[in-house]
Formats: structure tokens, sequence, C-alpha cells
């Protein structure tokens, strides 16, 4: 599914692109939006096979820096969208490798009126929010989330989430499952050292939820 200015027009899409990159192949679309999509010596790829890929702003930011990693978004009979209104989207990754695949099953990723930042240096990251701030930050670590014929959501609202692990592997996959992680009023925190951490689900309905409470792992 390939598309070029002409066919963005066609649609009447406003494009403001600012695209640079040096050694890299880079693919974009955005509605009344700032996106910069910077890449060094790093590939960055949005494939989409009998799919629907839809990458929008409105009144936002978007970024995607990389310096010596892999950025890839591709999906395989699936609906991967990227929206955010009012917000300011950030992602960074530096020696690192970001995925986000799908396979029959869909994936979303929005924020309204929040700040989602979404950093990696040596790892592998993920994310999603509504009025609230979401940090996924990992060092020397691994954060993949995976979904083959399931649903999988991350959720926030006037909440805090935060994701870290330094030398630690942190890995949420489902098959033919669905996979909630929601917050109203709470500071959610998940933290690992030198540990490894994974929920999956085969068949089976996974919910991580917290009201107005203060849920911390540590390992």
């Amino acid at each position: 599914m390939k598309s070029t200015r002409e066919d963005f027009r066609a649609r009447g899409l406003d494009t403001k692109c600012k695209l640079s990159a040096k050694k890299a192949t880079v693919k974009l679309s955005a509605k009344k939006a700032t996106v910069k999509l910077s890449a060094k010596k790093a590939t960055v790829k949005l494939s989409a096979k009998k799919a629907t890929v839809k990458l929008s702003a409105k009144k936002a930011t978007v970024k995607l820096p990389a310096k010596k990693a892999t950025v890839k978004l591709s999906a395989k009979k699936a609906t991967v969208k990227l929206s955010a209104k009012k917000a300011t989207v950030k992602l960074s990754a530096k020696k690192a490798t970001v995925k986000l695949s799908a396979k029959k099953a869909t994936v979303k990723l929005s924020a309204k009126k929040a700040t989602v930042k979404l950093s990696a240096k040596k790892a592998t990251v993920k994310l999603s929010a509504k009025k609230a701030t979401v940090k996924l930050s990992a060092k020397k670590a691994t954060v993949k989330l995976s979904a083959k014929k399931a649903t999988v959501k991350l959720s926030a609202k006037k909440a805090t989430v935060k994701l870290s692990a330094k030398k630690a592997t942190v890995k949420l996959s489902a098959k033919k499952a669905t996979v909630k992680l929601s917050a109203k009023k709470a500071t959610v925190k998940l933290s690992a050292k030198k540990a490894t951490v994974k929920l999956s689900a085969k068949k089976a309905t996974v919910k991580l939820s917290a009201t107005e409470v203060h849920h911390c792992w540590m390992f």
C-alpha cells in the first residue's frame, strides 16, 4: 500500500511534514500538524498488507527521531491507528528496536490532552493515554507488545503510568485474548532491575485496572 503526496492532496489532507533522513527510508501523513521524522543510520518502515494504516494528528506535534535504530510499523489483516488531539507524541530510540506488529488484530495508540513519550536506549517499547501523562522508558531492556487474533489496549484517564526497566525483559503477548491495562485517578508503576517480567494470555481475558490506588511492582 503505497501513498504519494498527490494521493494525500486528492484526499484533502493538508500535510506539513519536515522529513530529514540520512541513510534511512521514511513514510508519513498528517492533517493540521507538525510532523518531524529524523533518522541517522536507521531504517523507518510503515508497511501494510490487506490492512488500514493511519497516522493522523490534530493540533499536535509528532516527533520520531532515531539514532542507530530500526523502527517498524507493520500490519497484516489488521487496523493500526496512531492519533493525537492536543497532545505531544514523541518516539525516540538510541541503539534500539521499536516494533508494533498486529496480525488479525486492532492496535490503537491515541492521546487526548496528554503528553505521550516513548523513549528507549538499547531497548524496545510501546503505549497510549487520555488526559494523562504516560511515560515508558527502558535502559538495556526489551519491551514487546504483540497480538495475534487479539485486541490490545493500554489506556489511562487522569493517571500517570510509568514503565521503566533497567537490564530487564518485559513482554506482553496475547493469542486469541483481550488484554487491557487501564487506570483512573491512579499511579501505576512497573519497574524491573535485572529481572524478567512476562504477561501472557491464551484464549483468556486479562485485565489490569486501578482506581485511586497506587500499584507498584518492584523486582
